[in-house]
């Protein structure tokens, strides 16, 4: 979902902001969960072609920031990746969480909350970008 929601924020605001997800557990090829395909599809992002796959040392050099949404996150990146450090941002604090919580597994209900948090800690990432 904030890769999908990175690139619409990034549009919105006229910004060319690319995002590129990927899984600190190695997951490989899983799509996105249905409700959380139909909860942005509710906001008019697509995030059906979405598949999964692990954060490799070519996002870590591509990116400027590393957004991730747990510590347990962060952790991950910076043990594989000390290079990255000062990239890894907890995008929960940029909405005033610490953390955001995964959906997975839960109903509808809790993806649109977490899409909405997710949301919320994007544009605010996004207006905290320096204008071109």
């Amino acid at each position: 979902m904030a890769e999908g929601l990175a690139i619409a924020a990034g549009k919105a605001a006229r910004l060319d902001v690319e995002a590129r997800s990927a899984s600190t557990l190695g997951l490989v090829d899983r799509p996105a969960d249905p409700h959380a395909v139909a909860v942005c599809q509710e906001l008019n992002v697509d995030i059906a072609p979405h598949k999964s796959r692990p954060v490799l040392a070519e996002d870590v050099e591509w990116a400027d920031y590393i957004l991730v949404m747990a510590l347990h996150h962060a952790g991950a990146v910076r043990d594989e990746f000390p290079q990255a450090d000062h990239k890894v941002l907890l995008l929960g604090t940029l909405g005033g969480a610490l953390e955001i919580a995964d959906p997975i597994g839960k109903g509808r209900g809790r993806f649109r909350s977490a899409r909405d948090e997710i949301k919320r800690c994007v544009d605010a990432f996004i207006a905290r970008l320096p204008k071109e």
